[in-house]
């Protein structure tokens, strides 16, 4: 996964997580799928990429359906 060049006045912020030995062996699993022949993928890569697809599914799931928009299925 090619990474996006930011805008000049956009900076990245530093997180830390604290995942256990399983769920870290589940990314190191995925390093040769998000790896290239010109670079192998870091961790912090296939993590980036995880979280970036799992909001994007987050967000289509909290998204409200049509039918609860216009107040039907509720009751009131």
């Amino acid at each position: 996964m090619a990474r996006k060049p930011l805008p000049e006045n956009t900076s990245m912020s530093h997180v830390s997580v604290r995942l256990d030995p399983a769920i870290l062996a589940r990314i190191d699993a995925l390093v040769p799928a998000f790896s290239t022949k010109w670079r192998t993928a870091f961790r912090s890569d296939v993590v980036r990429a995880l979280i970036l697809d799992g909001l994007r599914l987050a967000e289509a799931r909290a998204k409200p359906s049509k039918s609860a928009k216009k107040g039907g299925g509720d009751g009131e």
